[in-house]
């Protein structure tokens, strides 16, 4: 977070923090600037990296991602992507998204676009493994677009490694101006 913090999460019970320490290498006072609690207690964990900027960080909720499994015959994980900003005080949640489920992927934000992207999978039909490229403000957590990318049964979390970026094609929104949420099958 710029030359002044970093920030990582604690997986402690009931509740996973996202804490934002102090970098410079003497401190006056505590090293830990600021925790924020985040996501439903019980059910909150990340195995990811957290997205920042130097006074945003973006945390996603993995919490019941165990293995590929976790993700089969229509199964995902609990939902939650939370905005925490910082500023002279402290830290404090901006947002909560609670409708996405994000089971174990490195979720990106791209400032110039104001969108955060990630794969997205909601809980289906027992025999379903639909994967969805999402779309997600980073001003208001809202959802702005989905597309299917990947569904099978046993299909494990598509890959967000640069060759694999490379190789696909995301179709672009019919009108780039406007931000809309595509239907899901059904």
């Amino acid at each position: 977070m710029g030359s002044d913090y970093v920030t990582i999460t604690g997986n402690a019970e009931p509740n996973m923090h996202v804490l934002v320490f102090r970098r410079a290498k003497t401190v006056t006072g505590d090293r830990l600037f600021c925790s924020v609690p985040v996501f439903q207690p019980g059910a909150n964990s990340t195995g990811n990296s957290l997205v920042a900027t130097d006074s945003s960080i973006v945390v996603e909720n993995n919490f019941g991602y165990k293995s590929l499994k976790s993700t089969e015959h229509g199964k995902t994980t609990k939902t939650g992507l939370a905005r925490i900003d910082l500023d002279a005080q402290g830290c404090r949640t901006v947002w909560t998204n609670t409708e996405e489920s994000i089971p174990t992927l490195v979720t990106k934000l791209s400032l110039a676009s104001g969108l955060i992207y990630t794969y997205t999978k909601p809980k289906g039909p027992a025999n379903t493994g639909a994967w969805y490229f999402t779309a997600i403000d980073f001003a208001t957590g809202q959802t702005v677009y989905k597309q299917l990318a990947a569904s099978s049964s046993a299909r494990t979390a598509p890959s967000t490694s640069e060759s694999s970026a490379a190789s696909c094609q995301w179709p672009a929104p019919s009108n780039p101006g406007r931000r809309h949420i595509s239907r899901q099958p059904s």
